[in-house]
């Protein structure tokens, strides 16, 4: 994943309260789980808080991986507040997933022992043990955000078994996901023949247009999962995605 500067020898060991810094974005969040996972299993014994803005909150609140969930944005009194609750609880090791300048800051304010997180944007002295990503001709070479999240996690000790995106749910969600298909007029073409129980919910909007999968991508997906694995398909999205959301059910 990278070179390594700085560190201890022991990896992980010993640490009895962890933070985790999450990404800010929801599906960068949910490609993240696989790291609290691992990240669960190097600290077994130890407390890990995830540190979120204030609508991943939700998300994360139902994961068995995650002991706490804390708010570090304006909903939760913004990074000075925030810095001083994380000095309170007293870190032994931050892990900071996102590339920013200001969660590097977070955890520095924050007074975590140690501070694990990429080199990028010159944060490099915010941090105790700073991974450096790998260049080629000056540029860093890409590398999937998925792995990019888990190099962390395999730097700091973990065993990385299971690299599957999963999120959990409370039982109030579930119940209220049966209400909501129990009242929606689900006329799916493929009602009449003999779909099973199972769905495929799609959401094709992003807040960047350019990040849009094609409507043509989403409506061939739709069609394999009807025809070869029995299960009926649902599009969703928000007020303003209105379109998206048409154009891959017209197709």
């Amino acid at each position: 994943m990278g070179e390594v500067a700085g560190g201890a020898d022991e990896r992980g060991g010993g640490a009895k309260r962890v933070a985790v810094v999450m990404p800010t974005w929801l599906g960068d969040a949910v490609m993240a789980t696989p790291t609290l996972r691992a990240l669960r299993g190097a600290f077994a014994g130890a407390r890990i808080d995830a540190w979120c803005v204030g609508n991943l909150r939700s998300v994360l609140r139902p994961m068995r991986c995650v002991d706490r969930v804390r708010v570090y944005d304006k909903r939760g009194g913004g990074l000075w507040a925030a810095a001083r609750r994380m000095r309170r609880t007293g870190y032994d090791v931050a892990v900071v997933l996102p590339n920013s300048w200001r969660a590097g800051l977070l955890v520095w304010l924050g007074g975590a022992k140690r501070r694990v997180g990429y080199d990028r944007d010159g944060r490099g002295v915010l941090l105790t043990d700073r991974l450096i990503p790998r260049k080629e001709g000056g540029r860093y070479v890409p590398v999937p955000t998925l792995d990019y999240y888990l190099g962390i996690a395999r730097y700091l000790g973990a065993e990385v078994t299971d690299a599957s995106m999963r999120v959990a749910t409370l039982a109030g969600e579930d119940a209220r996901a049966a209400e909501v298909l129990g009242n929606a007029e689900c006329r799916m073409p493929n009602d009449e023949g003999g779909a099973g129980d199972g769905w495929l919910v799609m959401n094709p909007g992003a807040a960047k247009v350019s990040k849009r999968w094609p409507a043509e991508r989403f409506a061939a997906v739709a069609g394999h999962a009807v025809e070869r694995h029995g299960l009926r398909v649902a599009v969703t999205g928000g007020p303003g995605e209105a379109e998206a959301v048409g154009a891959v059910v017209r197709l």
